[in-house]
This record gives C-alpha cells, sequence and structure tokens, in this order.
C-alpha cells in the first residue's frame, strides 16, 4: 500500500520535472527523472539505517526444505500463474509508456498513468484480506488473468492517449490484488521454516523472472508482428492461463480442500520441534544441574526421612494388631465364662 502511494506521488512528479527541463531542447531531457531517483534511494537508504528489525532465526536446511516444497504440484501451479503474470506485467511496464508516446501522449501523462493505478490499488490493498477469504486465492489470481487480458486488449485498440489511463485503472486488481492473494497463498502453502525462502523465490518469479522475460519476448514479438498485435497476443496468452488455472482449480484443488478442508493449516517442521523439544531439555538439565555431592547429601536426607516414615507407620501397625489381639482374648474368655455358667 506504502509502495503505492510512494508511486503515485513520484511518478507525475517525475514527469512534470521531465517535461520542463526539455523545454525548448529538441529532445526529451530524462535527467530529473534519474536524480529523484538518486535522491529517494538515498534517503531510504538512511531510514533503514534507523529500523530496528528483528530477525527470526535461519532454517537448519534451506534447500531442502524449498525443494519438499516447490514438489507440492499446488505449489507449483502457484509459481507457474505468477510466471505468467509477471510476464504480461513486465510487458506492459517496459512497452506501455512507448505506446504513449506513439500515440502523443506527454511525460506528464506517463506518470498520471502510475498514480491512476496506485489510487485505485489503496482500497483493495486495504479490503485484500477481506477479499481473499471470501473469493479464495486461487479465484482472485483467476481474477487477476482475466483483468490482465482486458488491460492488454485494450491498450492494443485506443487511438486516444488518455483512455489508457482506464485500463491503468485495473492494474490495482492485476498487480496489487493478484500478487497479495499469491503472497498469503505462499504463506499457507509453505512452513514455517520456509516462508521467507518461498517468498523471496515468487517475488523473484514475478518481479525477476517474469518481467525479464515478458520485457524480451514482447521486444521479439513487436518486431515480428508489431505493436498491436502483440498486446493481442498477450491477452490470449493470459486469458487461456487463467483458464487452465482456473480448471486446475476446480478439479484437483476442491477435491483437496474437500478431503482436507478448506484452508490449508500452517504446520511446523518437524525438524523445529526435534529442536525446540531439544532446547527444552537441555534447558531443563541446565537448570536441575547441582554439584554432585549437593545430590548425594539430598538424596540420603531423602532415604532417612522415608526410612523414618516407613518405621513409623510400621510400629503404629504393630499396636493396632495387638490391641485387636487382645480384644479378641477378652472376647473368648467371656464366652467361656457364659458356657461354664451354663
Amino acid at each position: 500500500m506504502y509502495g503505492s502511494i510512494g508511486g503515485m506521488i513520484s511518478s507525475p512528479l517525475s514527469g512534470l520535472l521531465i517535461d520542463y527541463a526539455s523545454k525548448d531542447k529538441g529532445y526529451t531531457d530524462f535527467r530529473p527523472a534519474f536524480y529523484l531517483y538518486a535522491v529517494l534511494k538515498l534517503a531510504s537508504g538512511v531510514l533503514m539505517l534507523l529500523i530496528n528489525l528483528e530477525f527470526k532465526p535461519p532454517a537448519r536446511n534451506v534447500v531442502h526444505d524449498v525443494f519438499v516444497v516447490l514438489r507440492n504440484i499446488e505449489t507449483a501451479a502457484l509459481f507457474l500463474a505468477c510466471f505468467v503474470l509477471g510476464t504480461a506485467w513486465g510487458y506492459i511496464e517496459s512497452f506501455l509508456f512507448w505506446l504513449i508516446q506513439d500515440l502523443g501522449g506527454s511525460s506528464s501523462l506517463m506518470g498520471i498513468t502510475v498514480t491512476v493505478g496506485g489510487i485505485a490499488s489503496i482500497p483493495l490493498l486495504a479490503l485484500s484480506g477481506p477479499i481473499i477469504s471470501k473469493i479464495g486465492h486461487a479465484n482472485v489470481l483467476f481474477i487477476g488473468f482475466v483483468f490482465y487480458a482486458v488491460r492488454l486488449c485494450g491498450y492494443s485498440l485506443v487511438y486516444d492517449p488518455w483512455l489508457t489511463l482506464i485500463f491503468e485503472a485495473l492494474e490495482s486488481v492485476t498487480s496489487s490484488l493478484s500478487f497479495a492473494a499469491a503472497v498469503t497463498y505462499a504463506a499457507k502453502l509453505s512452513t514455517i521454516s520456509t516462508d521467507s525462502s518461498i517468498q523471496g523465490l515468487l517475488g523473484g518469479v514475478y518481479y525477476g523472472v517474469g518481467k525479464g522475460f515478458g520485457s524480451l519476448i514482447g521486444g521479439f514479438l513487436m518486431k515480428t508482428f508489431g505493436t498491436r498485435p502483440t498486446y493481442q497476443i498477450f491477452a490470449v496468452v493470459t486469458l487461456v492461463t487463467g483458464i487452465i488455472y482456473l480448471i486446475f482449480n476446480m478439479t484437483y484443488l476442491k477435491k483437496r480442500s474437500q478431503l482436507e478442508g478448506n484452508d490449508i493449516v500452517k504446520k511446523k517442521s518437524r525438524n523445529i520441534d526435534v529442536q525446540i523439544s531439544f532446547d527444552k531439555h537441555a534447558n531443563d538439565i541446565s537448570l536441575d544441574e547441582k554439584p554432585q555431592d549437593e545430590r548425594m547429601k539430598e538424596d540420603k536426607s531423602i532415604s532417612i526421612k522415608n526410612h523414618g516414615l516407613v518405621n513409623k507407620e510400621f510400629l503404629k501397625e504393630l499396636q493396632d494388631n495387638k490391641l485387636s489381639k487382645k480384644a479378641n482374648e477378652q472376647s473368648l474368655q467371656i464366652e467361656a465364662i457364659r458356657n461354664t455358667k451354663n
């Protein structure tokens, strides 16, 4: 959410600075954007030094745990879906401004497109939790595929650069809401010891591999087929991928949810449980550890006390037996006297 707010402020500001710096030059001067970027990066670095970050202990076998999670077909499908979504996002981010420039749009309009997407993203990010809980992670991702197809198809049909703002507003669903669903989905599919690794891989697939592949393949397709047909090709690919993911969701995931419940409960790694148990046992030993002579004295005193208690109980039992025996003898004597009189 805060990233969207920062983008919606800095993007139009950099566009205005570029337009101002490019006046009467005959070319576009992009230096103000780089200067602004450097200043913001420096400020963010200083602020990072002031943050008190508390890190959890690292996992003991990260590579093994991550590959165990990735062997799950549900996790593999999620990563494939994020790769395709990242490809579409990378193509739009790389070539949308060129399209606006070809349509006669200004640098200020390019900055405004980012602002429109950020404004539309804020309410959806704030309500992403209830929305995902109500609709479901996989269904939100499918909606992201559909909206990506609508955006890409819309860009291929517009001739007025200002009409791109309509489709930029859909970024609130395609990028913000869908990636929020992917992140929380990955958290549920991972274990406590693999959370950070899975989140890092997911971000790398979406923002790194997916974006790079979208830019690369998009450039080749634009050279071969042209700008507008390439947008339409990406629209078809994202829509088909979304339908396949929906079918997968309706078959495999539905059967799994019926067998295991509607949601996946995050389970602690077995290694973590063993380590916690070992640490607790070690702490108990360290707390109870005493010198050997003191333990021998304590054991001896306890033994004497127990021996004394046993002797007291034994004497009491003997006294009770004597009293009962004497009572029996007296009753027998009385009975004998009665028989003699008779």
